[in-house]
């Protein structure tokens, strides 16, 4: 006979999830994540589910013994992870399973790879030391940036609009136009340095006068249409991440098409 206590390690255990109330995230009438959570509060939005042992937010564990996983994982770290997962992870859950309701556009996000995350971790006060590659599974149609594109394609862009030009200058704008395989990286990271380093009021000024040139022109491209419902809808003010539209992927996916971002 099992004790009390390690009676909770009857498997399969009842993970009970819960939930971050992030501001872009749906009412919980509407919200995937509402319906699946337990929750009983429906004034606010209702954003992530979170299904793991993430030190933030662990799922508790539905037992005679309360407790979380995260709990549980530090008490039977063998019996709950195996020597395989432990040998390679550490005595550590190594994913945590997400469901998103989104009902405005997220923040973009970094994925370092492990050492640069130890690194922030250490340094930079990054929330910890795991890598972040994640795969993303549509369950409805959902648009995403996703990774930088091609040069050339940026400064097709950056030569047409003029809030883009003034944004990072001549100098930059010729090297993007001109570049040589050898500087791809470092023109990347100065147009990313260029861009978050620009102070507030010239972002909401440009932003403006972005929203005003793209209202003039006839039929748009799709990621000038995008832009223009952003700035008109969500950020009326502006915004920095506005201008990344330009930089990256503009991908969309239909439900059960997914995406795998590896680290960095």
């Amino acid at each position: 006979m099992l004790d009390k206590e390690k009676s909770i390690l009857i498997k399969p255990l009842r993970l009970l999830p819960r939930v971050q109330h992030y501001h872009w995230g749906l009412h919980k009438k509407g919200s995937l994540v509402g319906l699946l959570s337990s929750e009983k509060d429906d004034t606010g939005p209702y954003a992530e589910l979170w299904v793991g042992a993430h030190p933030d937010l662990p799922s508790d564990v539905e037992a005679a013994v309360p407790c979380n996983l995260n709990q549980l994982i530090l008490s039977y770290p063998n019996e709950m992870l195996g020597e395989k997962v432990i040998s390679k992870f550490g005595k550590t859950l190594p994913f945590l399973f997400k469901v998103l309701s989104i009902g405005k556009p997220l923040s973009i996000q970094a994925h370092p790879d492990k050492l640069l995350a130890a690194k922030l971790y250490r340094e930079k006060g990054y929330p910890d030391d795991h890598h972040k590659p994640e795969m993303a599974i549509a369950l409805s149609e959902v648009e995403m940036l996703c990774g930088f594109r091609h040069l050339s394609d940026m400064a097709v862009d950056f030569s047409r609009i003029k809030e883009l030009r003034e944004s990072i200058g001549d100098d930059l704008l010729e090297l993007l136009i001109k570049r040589t395989n050898c500087e791809n990286d470092k023109i990347l990271k100065e147009l990313c340095n260029k861009l978050l380093n620009l102070p507030p009021n010239v972002v909401s000024s440009r932003c403006a006068s972005l929203r005003d040139f793209l209202l003039t022109q006839g039929k748009l491209c799709h990621r000038d249409s995008g832009v223009l419902r952003l700035l008109k809808e969500d950020f009326q003010n502006g915004d920095v991440g506005i201008f990344f539209f330009y930089l990256m992927n503009l991908l969309r996916l239909s439900p059960n098409n997914a995406v795998f971002i590896p680290p960095n």
